[in-house]
């Protein structure tokens, strides 16, 4: 038995279900439904599943949202003599989610680079052919945006997740409603998921995080795995009892556990 699958046995009960991120993603799944390309995404069933499902809700909402702004209410500026319709634009879409990707914003990652161009500024091709196409029926343009951007849409406004470290395009993400570190690999998938605080730690510490995370984060980016102990144990993060018990099923297993933390110095 590997720590993470051990951790989800003693993991501690958080609050999740009530956070930002699943409530979001109650309040908003539907726009998932309406397209086979999402189908996939609709029945999430761990806490990073929640995120990548998000990733592509708020993309299908800032799809809808940019061409409503391009098409209506920025014409009906430019007829106005308030703006034109660029300068318009360039003030709707900055409270929107975004991935900063080569330099480009990219606004819907389910679509190709070349179309999000159409997103980020060339605005104009939604009325002509054959891009008009994609403001109805767009589910056969559809791209992996999880392979296509790789690990970097985790690490972009269109999550709540916080980066505590990363190696060659994999990185560490925290995730603070789930109290949890999801490892990425460069691909965008998930390679583990570590739950933190465990039941048997009392009085959990939840101050100055970030630099207790980072250790972790770097110690197995660097496959330290004795520091990747330490790093949990000392930054408060794993209790000695998780830590003990889980020594003593890898023993059992034949496997080398966590070193006693506890007893040295």
């Amino acid at each position: 038995m590997s720590l993470f699958s051990y951790l989800e046995g003693v993991k501690r009960k958080t609050a999740f279900d009530r956070g930002s991120e699943a409530l979001f993603f109650g309040e908003n799944s539907y726009l998932l439904s309406s397209h086979e390309a999402f189908q996939p995404y609709l029945h999430p069933h761990i806490p990073f599943q929640v995120a990548r499902s998000n990733i592509l809700i708020r993309a299908i909402v800032n799809k809808r949202v940019i061409e409503r702004l391009y098409l209506s209410r920025a014409l009906l500026a430019e007829k106005e003599g308030r703006l034109g319709k660029e300068e318009f634009m360039k003030e709707a879409v900055l409270e929107l989610p975004f991935l900063l990707h080569g330099g480009e914003k990219v606004y819907v990652p389910f679509f190709s680079r070349a179309l999000n161009r159409i997103y980020a500024g060339d605005y104009a091709k939604m009325e002509r052919m054959p891009y008009k196409r994609i403001l109805g029926e767009f589910d056969s343009i559809v791209v992996d945006p999880f392979d296509y951007w790789g690990s970097a849409l985790f690490d972009s406004h269109f999550t709540r997740l916080v980066k505590v470290a990363g190696k060659d395009g994999a990185l560490a993400m925290y995730d603070y409603d789930a109290e949890r570190l999801h490892f990425i690999a460069p691909e965008g998938r998930l390679e583990a998921t570590l739950p933190l605080f465990d039941r048997f730690l009392h009085n959990p510490a939840r101050t100055h995080l970030m630099r207790r995370l980072e250790s972790v984060g770097a110690a197995y980016f660097a496959n330290d795995r004795d520091g990747f102990y330490k790093a949990l144990y000392e930054g408060r993060l794993l209790s000695r009892e998780a830590l003990l018990r889980y020594r003593k099923i890898a023993l059992r297993e034949g496997r080398e556990g966590p070193p006693l933390l506890w007893e040295e110095g």
